[in-house]
């Protein structure tokens, strides 16, 4: 476990070393939402997911209120929170599929006894392949403005021509382009997020 030496002394009573060699993508955090470790899953996951920018860019003690913005970002943040001030867990399903593979996770976090923080946990509950029929990258996915619409949760990309489609394209996950803007699909406000609209 990557874990700050001296925050495992406020949390004795977990088991870190189960933490440690879980299959689970497992992060923990202290009250203010520092990062204060993570397993070798969570290593794993960021390599195998293009993912090296997220370890290097949120080190141990960083925030991680910064790595999520827009209506995601927040819903999940406030479900911290929410854990955090009622001490029950915050559950979640979300996509976050790769190129290759639909794949589905339960998140979990946990509140910490003594409101320590939280252990957050990422289960995967599904991986199959890809029933969406794959588009290639064409720059007509990009709207007047040269920006691409980009689903944050099942990262599908809006068609400007017709606002309600959205393809997947698995080049525009292995390679994100820079001018993308992170919205959220109407699908998956539905079946994710339903609680944002209510």
């Amino acid at each position: 476990m990557y874990i700050v030496p001296d925050f495992v002394r406020d949390i004795g009573h977990i088991d870190i070393d189960f933490l440690s060699s879980s299959k689970d993508v497992i992060c923990i955090v202290d009250k203010e939402l520092k990062l204060m470790g993570y397993n070798k899953a969570w290593v794993d996951f960021a390599k195998s997911n293009d993912g090296e920018t997220a370890l290097t860019g949120f080190p141990l003690q960083t925030s991680i209120s910064k790595a999520g913005d827009g209506p995601v970002g927040n819903y999940v943040l406030q479900g911290y929170d929410r854990a955090l001030r009622d001490h029950k867990p915050f559950e979640h399903q979300y996509e976050c599929s790769s190129p290759e593979k639909f794949r589905v996770f339960h998140q979990t976090a946990y509140p910490i006894s003594g409101a320590k923080g939280l252990v957050i946990t990422h289960h995967l509950v599904v991986e199959k392949d890809h029933e969406e029929s794959e588009e290639s990258f064409a720059s007509r996915f990009q709207n007047s403005h040269e920006i691409l619409i980009q689903c944050a949760n099942c990262r599908k990309v809006r068609d400007p021509q017709d606002e309600k489609t959205w393809l997947w394209v698995p080049a525009l996950v292995k390679n994100q382009l820079p001018n993308v803007s992170h919205g959220i699909c109407n699908p998956c406000v539905d079946h994710y997020y339903g609680d944002l609209v209510n």
